[in-house]
C-alpha cells in the first residue's frame, strides 16, 4: 500500500486564543449523541465473534473491566469512519464531508499504572471527500495517550494537512468502572476524573450489558455516553463534545476487540495559517467503527 507521510500534517495543539466559547446550555446527557447524521453498523468482517442471541446477563464472577498495555505492543483494527462538518469563518460557512476505510495501528511505548503513551498510525486505503474519491492511499501518524479505563486523552483527532477530519476518537471504549462489576451494573463518572486527565469537565455514564461468546472466547459488552466541556488548552479546541460508544472487551486479555461510536462536536479551533483569522467555528457529527484486523 503506498504511503506518503510527507503530504499530510496533523494539528496536535489547536488551543484557542481570544473570547469565550459560544454559549451552549449545560445539560446532563444520558443519550448524548443527538442529531447524528450517520450511524455505521459493525463491519461484516467482525461478525465472526458475535452470537445470534446477543449479549447474555449471566452474572458469573464480578469483573474488573480494564484495558491492558505493555511496552512495545501493537493493537490493530480495521476502521470505517464518516464525518460531516460545517466550518464558519467571518460569517462564511463551508460544509465538508469525509468517509474513510483503512486500518488503525496503535503502538505503545511508555506504560504507567493508569495509562500508556505511543503512536497511532491511520492508514487510509480509501477516502471520499465531499463526494470525490481521493486518488491515492496515505498514512496519518501522531502521538496518542490511552487510559486503561478507555478514554483517549491525547491524539483523539486524525486529520489531513488541509484540515479534513478523518477520524474522531475520544475513547476506545465507554468509561470503564473503578470497581468490580457484573452484567446489568450501571455507573457514572463526574468531573473529578476528567479534570485531572483533560483539564475540563465531563459527565459519563456506562452500562455493563452482558457477555457474548465466540471463537471460544467470552467478550464483555459495554455501552455508554460522555459529555465533555473542553478547555482552551485542549488539543481539539474550545467548546463541547459528546459521544456514544459500544465496545466489546476481552476481560481476561484486557484488550479491545471491537468498538463503534457516534460523536457530536461544537468547537472553536485554530484556523490554518492561510486564513485571515486565528480561529474558526466548527461543528458536526462523526461516526466510527473499529473491528478486528485479521
Amino acid at each position: 500500500m503506498p504511503t506518503d507521510t510527507n503530504v499530510i500534517t496533523l494539528r496536535t495543539d489547536s488551543g484557542l486564543r481570544g473570547g469565550p466559547p459560544p454559549a451552549t446550555p449545560r445539560r446532563r446527557t444520558w443519550l448524548v449523541a443527538g442529531a447524528i447524521a450517520t450511524a455505521i453498523a459493525i463491519a461484516a468482517g467482525a461478525a465472526w465473534y458475535l452470537t445470534p442471541a446477543g449479549p447474555t446477563l449471566s452474572a458469573g464472577h464480578p469483573e474488573m473491566l480494564r484495558l491492558g498495555f505493555s511496552p512495545g505492543s501493537s493493537y490493530a483494527y480495521r476502521v470505517d469512519a464518516n464525518t460531516t462538518t460545517t466550518a464558519e469563518v467571518q460569517g462564511v460557512s463551508r460544509d465538508l464531508s469525509t468517509g474513510i476505510k483503512g486500518t488503525l495501528r496503535i503502538g505503545t511505548e511508555t506504560v504507567r499504572a493508569a495509562w500508556a503513551e505511543g503512536h497511532g498510525d491511520l492508514s487510509v486505503l480509501s477516502l471520499v471527500a465531499n463526494g470525490a474519491p481521493a486518488p491515492d492511499a496515505f498514512r496519518v501518524r501522531h502521538p496518542m495517550r490511552l487510559h486503561v479505563r478507555g478514554p483517549v486523552t491525547r491524539g483523539m483527532s486524525f486529520e489531513t494537512k488541509q484540515g479534513l477530519p478523518l477520524l474522531l476518537l475520544p475513547m476506545l471504549t465507554p468509561v470503564l468502572p473503578a470497581r468490580l462489576v457484573v452484567p446489568g451494573d450501571v455507573w457514572s463518572e463526574e468531573s473529578a476524573f476528567w479534570e485531572e486527565e483533560l483539564g475540563g469537565e465531563a459527565e459519563a455514564f456506562t452500562e455493563f450489558v452482558g457477555f457474548e461468546q465466540g471463537a471460544g472466547v467470552r467478550y464483555a459488552v459495554v455501552r455508554g455516553s460522555i459529555s465533555l466541556a473542553l478547555p482552551e488548552s485542549s488539543e481539539l479546541g474550545w467548546g463541547e463534545m459528546s459521544a456514544e460508544v459500544t465496545a466489546r472487551i476481552d476481560p481476561e486479555g484486557r484488550r479491545l476487540i471491537a468498538s463503534t461510536g457516534t460523536v457530536h462536536f461544537d468547537l472553536r479551533i485554530a484556523a490554518p495559517s492561510s486564513f485571515p483569522v486565528n480561529r474558526m467555528h466548527v461543528f458536526g457529527d462523526s461516526s466510527f467503527t473499529l473491528s478486528p484486523l485479521s
